[in-house]
């Protein structure tokens, strides 16, 4: 197992500081010493029994097992990659290689997984984030059945278990063979078809798939599919919401090799795959997810924010940021983690035009991330009157429906020189009395201040 360590920058109060996140990565990579079920299981279940294949099954041919030909996954050099990596054989014969291990005998499977037994970072929980990579190449010709053949699943454990969350199967049709990325939330949901390419794209070369989920009832997926030849992207999909794990499940877990139906033995044949550079890389558990994030206008001037979470996880803080430009953002008040399902805050007082809002989720060691940026523009609705005007010696000063608690006054003469400041607090609806004395007669220029902003102005006489 390797573990990296990165070290990425972040700025507090501009003070540096580094935030560093273990990642645990396991790799399995085949070799030369010709026993690739030691291999397998020393890596993906040290003490356990990682692969299924059907010459390890007991019972005799007419059960299924196929002690015979030896082992169904071989460790070959392979020329076009220059490395070793393993290969999966499949023989159509339906006595031979039927799937006695769990008594289906209308199915075929030579695989490797991961498992109970398996290290826990090779098995995805609640809140972990987890990325798959590995590449594959099926030999021109692949046969797929009308049912099923799946290479690549990812399988929930424990309670609602009897179909594959995610799976990636090749698939026989007169009208093409594809190749299908397919989705299951539960057994009784139907199964969907997330993506569907050409299987004539993929076969004969070797491809690089790179898959990334977030475990969670709102969780993440993403998968790409590259031809390594070039990096052509041939395949790819991401769904920012969606169920990865089901309720009554403990875990997840992948698994890689040939699964079959032989129910159309016909279509088949002696088949093969192999898979090379498997990692499974664990990274820390988000902090939350982050279901959605809304800021609305609320009542008169205020600003209502809300947001709905799951999977809170190591979760402190929920710091709320306010900008007036969207690039320097200032907090403007803290709310506490507590394991609910939503927040809210009212900003009682935002400021006038536009406010941009985000939430920095502050982790229990200290890192952070950040939410999306939410806009509201708050429209000058304040009004300010004037009498008498003309005036001569005193100026009544009425404003109403101001954002903020402080307002200025500034009285400025024709040259636009502030000849006059007045500052007062507690002003959402006010009257001042504005004095003139000893001021010369001419017209004057008074400006409303809120939150340093100027939202009115009016021109006065002074007799």
């Amino acid at each position: 197992m390797k573990k990296k360590c990165k070290l990425s920058f972040v700025s507090i109060l501009l003070t540096l500081i580094f935030v560093c996140k273990l990642q645990a990565q396991t790799v399995l990579e085949a070799d030369a010493s010709g026993n690739a079920y030691t291999v397998i299981n020393s890596v993906l279940a040290p003490g356990g029994t990682a692969v299924e294949t059907p010459d390890q099954t007991t019972g005799g041919s007419a059960a299924g097992s196929h002690p015979s030909f030896g082992k169904h996954i071989q460790m070959v050099y392979d020329t076009e990659l220059g490395i070793y990596v393993f290969q999966f054989l499949i023989h159509v014969n339906s006595v031979l290689d039927n799937d006695v291990a769990t008594g289906d005998l209308d199915r075929q499977r030579v695989e490797m997984k991961t498992y109970a037994a398996s290290p826990a970072n090779l098995i995805g929980t609640i809140g972990e984030n987890i990325t798959y990579k590995w590449s594959f190449r099926l030999p021109v010709g692949f046969q797929p059945s009308s049912n099923f053949t799946h290479i690549h699943q990812i399988k929930a454990v424990n309670g609602d278990e009897s179909t594959p969350l995610f799976t990636l199967t090749p698939r026989y049709s007169t009208s093409g063979n594809t190749l299908q990325l397919i989705y299951s939330k539960d057994s009784a949901s139907s199964t969907i078809t997330c993506k569907s390419i050409p299987l004539s794209s993929v076969l004969g070369v070797w491809v690089e798939v790179t898959e990334q989920l977030t475990v969670g009832a709102n969780g993440t997926y993403s998968i790409s599919i590259k031809r390594v030849s070039d990096a052509v992207e041939l395949l790819t999909y991401s769904n920012s919401n969606i169920q990865t794990i089901r309720p009554s499940n403990s875990f997840i877990r992948p698994k890689w090799g040939i699964y079959r139906s032989i129910t159309s033995a016909s279509l088949l044949r002696d088949d093969s795959l192999r898979i090379a550079s498997v990692s499974i890389t664990e990274n820390q558990p988000l902090p939350v997810t982050i279901k959605s994030f809304a800021a609305k206008p609320f009542r008169t001037n205020n600003v209502l924010l809300n947001w709905q979470v799951s999977n809170e996880v190591n979760l402190n803080t929920y710091i709320v940021e306010r900008s007036n430009n969207g690039s320097s953002f200032l907090e403007i008040t803290s709310v506490n983690a507590i394991n609910v399902a939503g927040y809210n805050y009212t900003d009682g007082h935002p400021l006038l035009g536009k406010n941009y809002y985000r939430l920095k989720l502050l982790n229990q060691d200290g890192s952070f991330s950040y939410s999306s940026v939410e806009l509201v523009d708050i429209a000058n609705q304040s009004s300010m009157q004037l009498f008498p005007n003309p005036a001569k010696d005193l100026l009544e000063v009425r404003f109403t429906k101001l954002t903020a608690d402080i307002a200025t006054l500034r009285l400025l003469n024709y040259t636009g020189q502030a000849v006059k400041t007045v500052i007062a607090g507690n002003v959402n609806q006010a009257n001042i009395s504005l004095s003139l004395e000893g001021l010369a007669s001419g017209l004057y220029s008074l400006q409303l201040l809120n939150n340093g902003q100027q939202i009115s102005t009016q021109k006065i006489m002074k007799l």
